[in-house]
């Protein structure tokens, strides 16, 4: 057997080749992986980042539009009535009538019904009524009801001639919050 001779820089030159031969082996690898995984980190982040820009300038939008819906609740509120005050909106149908010439045979009021599913507090209260009256008095009548203190909406409407009258059935509904 020989016996081989090692002297200081062959050990040192040994020890670095087997350091850096690990180091391929191991620590590159790793090294790799965790490129990868922070691009991807760094991705994520950079579409999170585009979105939130995109939704701070989508901001004022939002806003704007909250603003309207909340004064479109507040009208709403203003022109509904409680639903204890169903009769006031019923007396003032029939004094409209009156004024305008229109002859109610009936008025018959409704069980509340729902009237959008986000407004869970506003229903609607049908009121069926047939009437007797010439077209243009109707008219003026109707339009007297949409232009009204209360919302008031038309549901149905049937009409048939006789002569100069007209003969109105119709289901108009009124805008009732409840506490």
């Amino acid at each position: 057997m020989q016996k081989i001779k090692l002297n200081k820089q062959f050990i040192i030159f040994l020890a670095v080749s087997v350091f850096f031969l690990l180091e391929v082996i191991v620590l590159l690898p790793m090294g790799i992986k965790k490129i990868f995984v922070l691009n991807k980190e760094k991705n994520d982040f950079t579409q999170k980042i585009k979105n939130i820009e995109i939704d701070w300038l989508s901001k004022g939008i939002y806003e704007s539009k909250k603003n309207d819906l909340s004064k479109e609740i507040e009208e709403m509120r203003n022109k509904s009535i409680l639903y204890k005050q169903s009769s006031t909106l019923i007396s003032f149908i029939s004094s409209t009538s009156k004024d305008f010439g229109v002859q109610i045979k009936t008025i018959s009021p409704g069980q509340l019904k729902e009237y959008q599913e986000n407004l869970e507090n506003f229903k609607l209260l049908p009121i069926k009524i047939k009437s007797k009256s010439n077209f243009h008095n109707f008219v003026n009548f109707l339009d007297q009801l949409q232009s009204s203190k209360y919302f008031v909406e038309i549901k149905s409407l049937e009409i048939t001639t006789e002569d100069e009258d007209i003969f109105i059935e119709m289901e108009i509904c009124g805008l009732v919050e409840e506490k």
